[in-house]
């Protein structure tokens, strides 16, 4: 039987990140190892327009909210980052992923976000 991808999953429905016992851990799980609540991840490159753009609304909803949710900027150029591009297999960026308190993907957005979206999708990450 073949197993579906972590990818194909999460397009259909919002996955625990909760590895099987005795499974090597992904590297979106070792990413958020050791933090209880929900967070932000925000993929990103210095040479991309769209991500230049993005920022300031970005660093602006992570300086209201970072003690409720935890945020991160990660550059895709990064090679420390390569297994976690590999794993969620992003190909285009700006691309910022919502995840629960409970590991799981709530959604993602392609492209940057207006101020008031992104507010949106992170009070939705606190009920």
């Amino acid at each position: 039987m073949r197993l579906l991808s972590l990818v194909s999953i999460l397009f259909f429905t919002a996955c625990s990140l909760q590895a099987p016992s005795g499974a090597k851990p992904t590297a979106l799980e070792t990413f958020l190892k050791g933090s209880t609540r929900p967070a932000v991840i925000k993929f990103y490159a210095d040479w991309c327009e769209s991500c230049k753009e993005y920022e300031p609304v970005y660093s602006k909803v992570q300086a209201s909210q970072s003690k409720r949710i935890d945020f991160y900027s990660l550059n895709v150029d990064d090679k420390k980052n390569q297994a976690l591009l590999k794993q969620l297999k992003i190909s285009r960026i700006p691309v910022t992923y919502f995840i629960s308190k409970d590991r799981r993907i709530i959604t993602k957005k392609l492209g940057p976000l207006y101020e008031s979206e992104l507010k949106a999708k992170v009070q939705g990450l606190l009920i």
